[in-house]
């Protein structure tokens, strides 16, 4: 718009002086670039209208403070040479703008120009690339015409947060909990009938009512049904985080927060203790909660908790929870609040300190 606004200017001044000294010239040459400025910006309509953007991203998953490799492709379909093309890209973290920049390339008439750059991610949480606008450049290269994306090309990518390791020590309530659940133990057998651990031959000691009589006959001996352990979740991790916001303020506090339950919960699983881990969702507006028991069930949660946006609710999660699931048996719950303090059944344990966030996590225990 600038170089416009200054052409005009230019053929504002070339006119006046054209009639103050009567000169065809001076006339002839404003006309020209007047000209030439209406030919410029019909032609970089042409060739806007058929430029096709794309963004690939080969991994979706980042480490904190790692750089990610960014692809661009640029598609020509006007069918028209151009000398020059940019197109903006911005980073949104957690919803919000962080950084943008601008990336100039050559192009020829159905022709696709690949840029390629690195971004690095210094904070965890859910980041998008987002490529806003267009900018094309007439045969002169000083005019240029910005023109948004109509149709949205962005990709997530998913920055993990740094883990501590923690001591966990289980007691034998927890380890061996018994209760409702969809998931069973694969190495002990139970009490749940509703589904088989295994059949067997019959040992010195079982049952007569665990004989399976049907599978006995046709084995021609006696097999025994052992029923299996459901793998209930003895402990619930809920994550009050209300407030929390993408402010420069308040981003490494979160990044804190991240690793913090994080750690917690990969802790929990890697001692063996299936738990769950809850949070009130700003985007559904009710609480979400997730079965975390080996590390596939781990990623998962972290990809959609960190895909949470900014979360205003003042709601009680505590009491949601119970309310929610209020014939579940639970025998722990541990909470993580917005102040970083993490209570077990509402007993202060710990208050993560900013500046030594690492090692109060790690010198945490959590005796379950």
């Amino acid at each position: 718009m600038k170089r416009y606004v200054t052409a005009l200017i230019m053929i504002v001044l070339l006119i006046y002086t054209a009639m103050i000294y009567g000169s065809a010239p001076i006339a002839m040459f404003a006309f020209c670039l007047l000209l030439l400025m209406l030919i410029s910006l019909v032609y970089m309509n042409l060739i806007a209208a058929e430029i096709e953007p794309v963004i690939r991203i080969p991994i979706a998953l980042a480490e904190k403070g790692q750089k990610v490799l960014i692809n661009t492709e640029i598609h020509n379909r006007s069918g028209k040479n151009n000398r020059k093309i940019g197109y903006q890209i911005s980073v949104n973290f957690q919803g919000k703008e962080q950084e943008k920049r601008w990336i100039y390339l050559d192009m020829e008439s159905g022709v696709s120009e690949n840029r390629q750059f690195e971004i690095g991610f210094f904070y965890a949480g859910s980041y998008e690339i987002i490529l806003n606008k267009i900018r094309v450049y007439d045969m002169t290269g000083f005019f240029y015409l910005n023109r948004k994306v109509t149709k949205r090309v962005a990709r997530s990518i998913e920055v993990l947060p740094e883990m501590e390791e923690m001591s966990v020590r289980l007691t034998e309530p927890v380890r061996n909990f018994f209760g409702e659940a969809e998931v069973y133990d694969e190495l002990k057998a139970g009490d749940d009938a509703n589904e088989v651990f295994q059949i067997r031959p019959f040992q010195n000691g079982d049952k007569v009512q665990s004989i399976h009589w049907k599978i006995s006959a046709r084995m021609d001996e006696l097999m025994v049904k052992e029923n299996s352990h459901p793998k209930a979740c003895p402990v619930t991790l809920l994550l009050d985080s209300h407030g929390r916001n993408t402010r420069k303020d308040n981003v490494r506090q979160m990044d804190i927060y991240y690793m913090a339950a994080a750690s917690i919960s990969y802790s929990l699983m890697d001692a063996g203790c299936p738990h769950y881990v809850a949070w009130f969702s700003g985007q559904t507006m009710d609480l979400v909660r997730i079965r975390v028991d080996d590390e596939e069930s781990f990623y998962q949660f972290l990809a959609f908790y960190l895909n949470e946006k900014e979360d205003k609710a003042q709601e009680d999660i505590q009491a949601l929870y119970k309310e929610k699931y209020r014939s579940e048996l639970i025998l722990h719950h541990i909470v993580l609040n917005e102040k970083m303090e993490i209570r077990l059944d509402k007993k202060l344990l710990k208050t993560i300190r900013k500046d030594h966030a690492k090692a109060d996590i790690h010198e945490l225990e959590l005796i379950l």
